[in-house]
């Protein structure tokens, strides 16, 4: 269906909304959401006249491509001062930490390989100030464990059948993130400062539960690895007066930063057997 309003104000106002919903049963649904508002102050060939529009844009989408993608969307966007100079919500209209976020995520996964990545497009827009942060894009894939070591005909036996090599299982996590900031600068009134940077992170896991004796064990090792663009260099450099102070050099190339985790557990189980004997209950088993 689709709606349209209209708000008039005999003194140089007019607002303008219009709202569409759509659902394709088992394919797709959603709605868009369209405003634009236009004020005047003063009357024509007044030198102090202005004229002034806002606008606003919301979308909601929800979308199975196939039965193992989906494809959702939300997204509001408008004018910095659309709702001072819309809004009948006093609430509203006094939030100090008006914000609008916009996600877009497309997923998708393989169920037998047990790989699945998602892509997000997000953006977060201050009315307040008009700062802007986005990540254009951030992507994410990973691998849930699996055990190379272990063959297809292996894959039903107990765990106490199988070679101490065949219970070690490998997962992995890759992200990469783009983020592009317009940031209101502090020491200007109407100044913004724009920053963006990228990287590349890797997560691996590797883990294991051998059984010995009536004892569980669990040795693990996690390795990550941060790959960036540019690295910040901090020197302290004197001056004329001899007051140190320190200097920010940014250089651009290919650095990395890895750390790693490795750890073992231990488990087993106690059972014990209690012989109340009443009401037809020979025991228990705890």
């Amino acid at each position: 269906d689709l709606t349209t309003t209209a708000d008039w104000w005999t003194r140089g106002k007019y607002d303008i909304n219009t709202g569409l919903r759509y659902d394709v049963r088992y394919q797709f649904n959603g709605s868009i959401y369209a405003s634009y508002a236009y004020q005047s102050m003063g009357q024509p060939g007044d030198p102090n006249r202005s004229v002034t529009t806002n606008w606003d844009l919301s979308i909601n989408h929800q979308q199975t491509l196939s039965p193992n993608t989906q494809l959702t969307a939300n997204v509001q966007m408008s004018s910095q001062n659309y709702f001072q100079s819309t809004s009948l919500d006093y609430a509203r209209l006094l939030d100090n930490s008006q914000n609008l976020v916009s996600n877009v995520t497309l997923f998708q996964s393989w169920p037998n390989s047990g790989n699945s990545i998602s892509i997000n497009l997000h953006r977060d827009q201050n009315l307040q100030d008009g700062s802007i942060t986005s990540n254009l894009p951030n992507i994410s894939f990973s691998h849930n464990q699996s055990y190379p070591f272990r063959s297809a005909a292996d894959e039903n036996k107990p765990l106490n059948e199988l070679a101490w090599y065949e219970l070690i299982g490998i997962s992995y996590n890759g992200q990469f993130e783009n983020n592009a900031s317009k940031l209101a600068d502090t020491s200007y009134s109407t100044g913004f400062d724009r920053f963006s940077a990228y990287g590349l992170q890797h997560s691996i896991s590797i883990s294991a539960s051998p059984k010995i004796g009536y004892f569980t064990l669990s040795p693990y090792v996690r390795m990550t690895d941060n790959m960036y663009p540019s690295r910040t260099i901090l020197r302290d450099v004197a001056s004329p007066e001899g007051r140190d102070s320190l200097v920010a050099e940014k250089q651009r190339g290919f650095y990395n930063v890895g750390f790693f985790q490795t750890g073992l557990t231990a488990s087993t189980r106690l059972y014990g057997l209690m012989k109340p004997d009443i009401f037809g209950v020979t025991a228990f088993r705890h």
